[in-house]
């Protein structure tokens, strides 16, 4: 991409960081997002972009149903109202879906987002 001079490079992230229980989770996932920033500095000048998206839970991902069953069943209460709960602390009460989360990918890709780079892009409906 630098040697052609353009591109945009994105990487997707959960929001970990300063979650309970989470410690070395948290850790790797705050790393993804400082080696995104840094390398967006360092290939920015060569017309490369480096954008992270941070998408919420996505109730469509199987590898989220997975982990919601897990951590419901520890908590004595059902996957589905485990996400019912985490969707009412988000502002607009819902998860986000899969198909938001390609639609925002589309858009910062693009060339109408030409300005964007070293950005966390929140997808995440207010949480």
């Amino acid at each position: 991409m630098t040697a052609q001079g353009s591109g945009v490079i994105l990487t997707v992230k959960p929001p970990a960081e300063g979650t309970a229980l989470a410690s070395g989770f948290g850790a790797a996932v705050a790393t993804i997002e400082s080696i995104s920033l840094t390398l967006a500095a360092e290939v920015g000048p060569k017309g490369v972009r480096v954008l992270v998206l941070q998408p919420n839970a996505l109730p469509e991902s199987e590898t989220l149903q997975q982990s919601f069953r897990k951590y419901a069943s520890g908590l004595g209460i059902k996957a589905e109202d485990a996400l019912v709960g985490l969707a009412d602390t988000t502002m607009l009460k819902r998860l986000p879906t899969l198909e938001e989360l390609s639609n925002v990918a589309s858009f910062v890709a693009s060339d109408r987002a030409s300005a964007l780079t070293g950005s966390v892009i929140k997808i995440d409906c207010g949480a």
